[in-house]
């Protein structure tokens, strides 16, 4: 099996090539051959509805990133999720007896936009609230306070937002939800 992705304007075009015991991977001024006992690890990953990835690191820590998008250098992105599921599923399974590679998956720890601001507003509210009914006079550092939990909360949600968690997952078992599983053909 052949696949070509591209994953930038700016990247080069990624061809790799799929044979019983090894794959070939071909890219502008790079045209090598890796067994699949020589692939370390692969991570696979979505990064959003529409976007999906894996990466194939060997033992020499070369890193190869296919994903399901091909970029055109104008700016158009072709999405090629039909052939990444394959691609995916038949990498996997040549894997499954031939490597002894570490398969996980990324998963995105993700708050929705409307739960970031709900809060925001609950904690800027109570700020508002504080100075307003002249609660400084009693306790002058709560209207400080409330601003610096509103504050915090902010840092903690956009740290989180980076945060991901990396857990492994048994050969051959390719958690459904990192397939663009609706573009699958099955059959």
């Amino acid at each position: 099996m052949e696949y070509i992705c591209k994953n930038s304007k700016k990247e080069s075009p990624l061809t790799i090539l799929l044979g019983d015991l090894s794959m070939r991977v071909k890219m502008p001024g790079k045209d090598e051959v890796i067994h699949y006992t020589g692939i370390k690890s692969v991570l696979i990953a979505k990064s959003s509805n529409d976007f999906f990835f894996l990466t194939l690191k060997t033992f020499d820590n070369t890193s190869y990133t296919v994903s399901n998008r091909y970029c055109h250098p104008t700016g158009e992105v072709e999405d090629k999720s039909s052939g990444y599921a394959m691609f995916a599923r038949i990498l996997n399974m040549h894997l499954i007896n031939k490597s002894k590679a570490e398969f996980k998956y990324v998963k995105n720890i993700h708050i929705p936009g409307w739960q970031k601001i709900l809060l925001l507003a609950l904690l800027f509210g109570s700020s508002f609230l504080l100075s307003y009914f002249d609660f400084s006079l009693f306790y002058p550092v709560l209207p400080g306070v409330a601003l610096s939990l509103a504050g915090l909360c902010l840092l903690i949600l956009l740290l989180s937002e980076r945060k991901r968690t990396v857990e492994p997952f048994t050969h051959g078992e390719i958690p459904i939800e990192f397939l663009p599983v609706d573009r699958l053909f099955i059959g």
